[in-house]
C-alpha cells in the first residue's frame, strides 16, 4: 500500500481535517488519533504496512482513498476520468463569455 498523491491535512479550530482530492472525502480525525494519522499521512514513505497502522483506523483510511494499493496509478486514472467526462455525450459544459 501507498499514500494518494491527493491528501491533504489542515487543522480548523483546533481539529485535524483529512481531504482527499481524488476522492473528495473528508474526515474529521479524532484528538486521540491525531498523532498517528498526522504523522502517516504527512510521511514520504513509498511504501506502508498497513499491520503498522491501528486497527480502527485502516479500513476507514483504505475506503476513503488515503491509502491506496502500489500498483493503483491514480494520475492515470485521472487522466481517463477526464477525459470520459470531457467527450461524454450526456454532459455539457457552460462557458461563460
Amino acid at each position: 500500500m501507498k499514500l494518494s498523491r491527493y491528501n491533504w491535512l489542515v487543522r480548523h479550530n483546533e481539529e485535524l481535517i483529512a481531504y482527499n482530492g481524488f476522492t473528495n472525502a473528508i474526515a474529521r480525525v479524532r484528538k486521540d488519533d491525531e498523532a498517528e494519522v498526522y504523522s502517516l499521512l504527512e510521511g514520504s514513505v513509498s511504501a506502508i504496512n498497513i499491520e503498522t497502522i491501528s486497527d480502527h483506523l485502516v479500513k476507514p483510511l483504505i475506503d476513503c482513498g488515503f491509502i491506496i494499493p502500489m500498483d493503483y496509478d491514480e494520475l492515470s486514472n485521472l487522466q481517463i476520468l477526464s477525459y470520459k467526462y470531457r467527450y461524454d455525450p450526456r454532459i455539457s459544459v457552460v462557458k461563460r463569455r
